[in-house]
This record gives C-alpha cells, structure tokens and sequence, in this order.
C-alpha cells in the first residue's frame, strides 16, 4: 500500500501528485486525483484551510530514494568525464571512472 503525506504551506507541486477533487471539503470524502500539468511547479496553498486545494505527495520507500541519489550521483561523474568536450588528466580520468564504480556497486546492492 502506498503511503501519502500531505503537501504544506507554498510546497512545490511536482508530477505525481495528487489533489483532492471533491466538491466540498466540508462534506464530502476525499477524491484523489492526480495534479493537473499547469499546477505543477506551483506552490502549494495553505492545507489548514478547508476551502483551499488539498495535495498530497507519495512517500517514496527509503531504497528508491537512496536509488536515485546513487545514479544522480553516478550520472554527476560522467558529466564530469565529460567536461563538455575539454580533455583532463590521467589522474583525474583515473580517479572520477574509480568513483563511478564505486557508486554503480552501491546502485547495484540497493
């Protein structure tokens, strides 16, 4: 079962969220819908107030997180190889593919 958190006050509302599309706040149950294309990158309003949007987000398990960081880490060492086209030492070539090892066994023990 996927647990949710509510988003707060002036959160940024990213893809994968939900809002909740009931028609009254008051009464009705909540219907979670996912968020509309032109409301993401938005702030989020004030959740203590019934008569604004409700959002909430997906709590992503500790292992997909620390996934993601891990390859935004790996890919950061291969830009850097890169180094838009410029050419670097041995030394430094040497030392940035031994960190992208390192990181893509970490990737792969997740």
């Amino acid at each position: 079962m996927v647990k949710y958190r509510r988003l707060g006050k002036g959160e940024i509302i990213q893809s994968g969220d939900e809002i909740d599309g009931c028609a009254d706040g008051w009464r009705d149950d909540p219907v979670w819908e996912p968020v509309h294309p032109d409301s993401i990158g938005r702030a989020a309003p004030d959740p203590q107030y019934p008569a604004h949007r409700q959002y909430r987000r997906p709590i992503a398990s500790q292992c997909q997180s620390t996934r993601k960081l891990a390859m935004a880490a790996e890919n950061a060492i291969f830009e850097a190889l890169a180094l838009y086209g410029e050419p670097i030492s041995k030394d430094t070539e040497t030392w940035l593919t031994a960190a992208a090892m390192l990181v893509r066994r970490a990737i792969e023990s997740i």
